[in-house]
């Protein structure tokens, strides 16, 4: 799948397990999102999010397309391309609304996650160093049931 932009990849993201509900928009298990193909520069997993990327999310929500994030960062770019630790970073701050808990511990995921890329367990890949690339599809399902 070809990217709309050179500077971005566009990568598949979806839900199951429960964790369709503490995301924004609310039971959306599927999301578009389009990612810079490598990390901004002065990046890191406990960064807060930038006003220029706050306001692109913002601009894509409200132009009409609730599950396509666009993240055009207008900063530069460092030689490392976009990973899993970069996704994780950006799916908590971005489309978890609610009890990130759920979803994420420090830098990654809980404990009784799954996380496929490419219906591919991303411990074979890497796990939070898994590079991902345009059109590729990461799943993220909760294990865990209360009760």
């Amino acid at each position: 799948m070809a990217s709309s932009s050179a500077s971005t990849i566009l990568v598949n993201l979806e839900f199951g397990g429960g964790l369709e509900q503490i995301t924004h928009p609310p039971q959306a298990r599927s999301h578009k999102l389009r990612l810079p193909t490598h990390v901004p520069i002065g990046w890191s997993a406990k960064s807060k999010p930038s006003s220029d990327l706050m306001d692109a999310v913002d601009a894509s929500r409200s132009a009409g397309s609730a599950a396509a994030h666009d993240a055009k960062l207008g900063v530069p770019a460092s030689d490392k391309p976009i990973d899993m630790r970069y996704l994780v970073w950006h799916v908590k701050t971005h489309l978890v609304a609610e009890r990130e808990e759920m979803l994420c511990d420090g830098e990654g995921v809980r404990a009784g996650m799954l996380v496929l890329i490419n219906d591919t367990d991303w411990e074979l890949m890497g796990e939070l160093d898994a590079p991902l690339e345009d059109g590729d599809q990461v799943t993220l399902i909760s294990t865990l049931h209360g009760g």
